[in-house]
């Protein structure tokens, strides 16, 4: 009986043994599975960092303009700011960096007008490139 006990543990063993090397065959071949599907996919579809560059990147001159205008009417007015991040106790042509004696300049004002316009049509154009590139990417299946 000792000897049937002992010979059946021994077996089990061999067999957990066998499970387990089947389990790390079976890993080591998913891996090699996932990394493939990377490859396709870098191979076909742009990564995201890619496309927010495409998105972000290029020529903001309207971004560019609001943001320097920002920074010059916060400079100033740092401490005293209501809740909307504004300070409310100085003029509002203080605020806005005017200065009331000078003329709106209408060609300044048209000319970041078309700068924002042509921003967004480049963002959208862009948009609708990573949209058309992400249609044409072959869509594996997902395994569970």
């Amino acid at each position: 009986m000792i000897e049937g006990l002992t010979q059946r543990k021994d077996l089990l063993r061999g067999e957990i043994e066998n499970v387990k090397k089947y389990y790390n065959k079976l890993k080591a071949y998913n891996s090699e599975l996932k990394a493939i599907k990377q490859e396709v996919l870098n191979a076909s579809c742009p990564r995201k960092e890619e496309e927010e560059r495409m998105e972000t990147g290029g020529m903001n001159l309207g971004v560019e303009l609001t943001q320097h205008y920002r920074v010059d009417m916060w400079l100033g007015s740092v401490n005293h700011v209501g809740p909307l991040g504004i300070d409310l106790n100085i003029p509002a042509e203080e605020a806005l960096g005017m200065d009331p004696s000078q003329p709106l300049d209408t060609g300044r004002v048209t000319a970041d007008k078309r700068a924002r316009f042509a921003e967004a049509r480049r963002k959208r154009r862009g948009i609708i490139k990573i949209k058309n590139m992400r249609s044409a990417c072959i869509k594996l299946p997902t395994s569970r």
